[in-house]
């Protein structure tokens, strides 16, 4: 199923929510391509674990398999990445179809994370 929206829109939404909260949101499709969110909305910590190769791939991996068990159950599902940082999915149904996803993510899980 195709989803329409005004992504103008829904990027100032995701953006309003990232400003009052302090956490990274952005919404894929279906197949787990971007439609809109905070753009270059990487914490410090992640942009540096990032910058490396391997920790890029890490980050796709972690990403993905937090998409894939969301898909499954069809409910919200969280996960410490593998760099320590909780992330959440949700996905966006209607009619029994997953249309996208909402990633929240970065969280710190821990006061004294260091």
């Amino acid at each position: 199923m195709i989803l329409h929206c005004n992504k103008r829109k829904l990027d100032a939404t995701l953006s309003d929510f990232h400003k009052a909260t302090g956490v990274n949101i952005s919404m894929v499709d279906a197949s787990f391509s971007p439609i809109a969110g905070v753009s270059g909305a990487h914490c410090k910590y992640c942009s540096i674990i990032q910058a490396s190769p391997i920790g890029k791939c890490a980050c796709i991996k972690s990403d993905m398999q937090l998409f894939q068990r969301c898909a499954a159950s069809m409910t919200v599902e969280m996960q410490i990445c593998h760099a320590g940082l909780m992330d959440i999915a949700v996905p966006i149904i209607y009619k029994d179809c997953i249309l996208a996803y909402l990633i929240m993510g970065q969280i710190k899980t821990d006061y004294n994370f260091s």
